[in-house]
């Protein structure tokens, strides 16, 4: 289990010829492809209705003149179950999307207050330094397609050696809590950017 209460399962397999405990043994003339197959399976709860699944996977097929290219094609092979379970277990992007959110948006409420990192506040000054004159502050405006947006840009002619920066800025008030829009914001730019791409 994660700190947060989230389950993990772990699941694990190497070839018979390794295991240890009680196994049935073959005899007499029944014959058996000797191939060894270890792997594990990770799956880690996201939300209730949502988990990441990982395999991974290392094949042996005890063949001497076997190609890189039909072991390839052998592994590829095996690991199209994967696609097999997408299908299987897919829901529609958007409720998973609003899943993974309202998740995100426990975490940042519990966490509400406590201190930057060591390792974070370096990015969070960089990143906060955009803000002011130095950054997007005091910049041309654009026009917006709402009224209520405020949109400037502010181009940094480049020292010498160095490349030409431009930076961009967008205000705007919207009617939503703060963690809601920041765990949409985390989810547009990886899920729904990958859609759109």
């Amino acid at each position: 289990t994660e700190a947060d209460g989230r389950k993990i399962y772990i699941v694990s397999y190497i070839p018979l010829q390794e295991y240890k405990g009680t196994r049935h043994e073959i005899t007499g003339d029944q014959k058996m492809v000797r191939a060894g197959i270890r792997g594990v399976y990770i799956v880690k709860e996201l939300t209730d209705n949502t988990c990441e699944w990982t395999w991974a996977q290392q094949l042996d097929l005890k063949i001497k003149a076997m190609t890189k290219k039909l072991l390839a094609f052998i592994v590829w092979q095996q690991l199209g179950w994967v696609d097999e379970m997408y299908e299987k277990f897919k829901r529609n992007g958007m409720e998973v999307d609003r899943e993974n959110r309202e998740v995100l948006i426990k975490v940042m409420k519990a966490r509400r207050g406590t201190p930057l990192m060591e390792d974070q506040v370096e990015i969070f000054e960089r990143c906060s330094a955009l803000l002011g004159e130095e950054g997007g502050g005091g910049g041309k405006p654009l026009s917006s397609k709402n009224a209520e947006v405020k949109m400037t840009i502010k181009y940094f002619p480049p020292k010498k050696g160095e490349r030409s920066v431009l930076t961009g800025k967008a205000v705007g008030v919207v009617d939503s809590s703060a963690e809601e829009v920041a765990a949409w914001v985390m989810d547009y730019c990886s899920n729904g950017r990958m859609r759109v791409s």
